[in-house]
């Protein structure tokens, strides 16, 4: 039936599951929950999971199985807890920018600190400034480039995911 294994949005939601819930046998794999995520009470319910994952398919148009496709809690929430307030279903290339983007911890991944301070994307050298606000503009525009492109490789993304992903650039 819909609400079966077989369905789309089971492994999604069995992989949440086991991240937020599983701990690796030799401990190794610290779970999502000893840093405070969790998944609200319905999504404990496949079924209940899967109304929302097939009405979000729907409603995106996205083609199922998803394929290259992550449930995102970080874009558009706080990033600790699995909700159908929170949560996205995103390409991964847009889920791995917006990592990317906003791990910088008050630094910008793209900007090394040094004289000269040097702008980088993707581990290549782009150019050098005298100061850390002209390498950090630098690397804000590089970033928009590469999310309009994203945007148009993704049309049918929806709109508050690009907002939330400017808003970190």
């Amino acid at each position: 039936g819909p609400h079966s294994s077989g369905s789309p949005g089971y492994s999604i939601w069995l992989a949440m599951l086991k991240r937020c819930y599983k701990e690796s046998k030799d401990g190794s794999n610290k779970t999502y929950l000893s840093k405070g995520v969790t998944v609200c009470n319905d999504w404990l319910n496949f079924q209940i999971f899967s109304e929302w994952f097939n009405c979000y398919v729907e409603e995106y148009n996205l083609n199922t199985p998803l394929v290259g496709f992550d449930l995102d809690k970080d874009i558009t929430g706080s990033g600790l807890l699995y909700s159908p307030q929170y949560c996205n279903l995103v390409p991964e290339k847009v889920n791995n920018f917006y990592k990317d983007v906003s791990n910088a911890r008050g630094w910008k991944s793209g900007v090394n600190r040094g004289k000269p301070f040097t702008c980088s994307s993707k581990g290549k050298w782009i150019s050098d400034h005298r100061t850390v606000e002209e390498c950090v503009a630098k690397y804000g525009e590089l970033k928009l480039k590469d999310l309009d492109r994203l945007k148009q490789e993704f049309p049918t993304v929806k709109s508050q995911i690009w907002e939330n992903i400017e808003y970190k650039i």
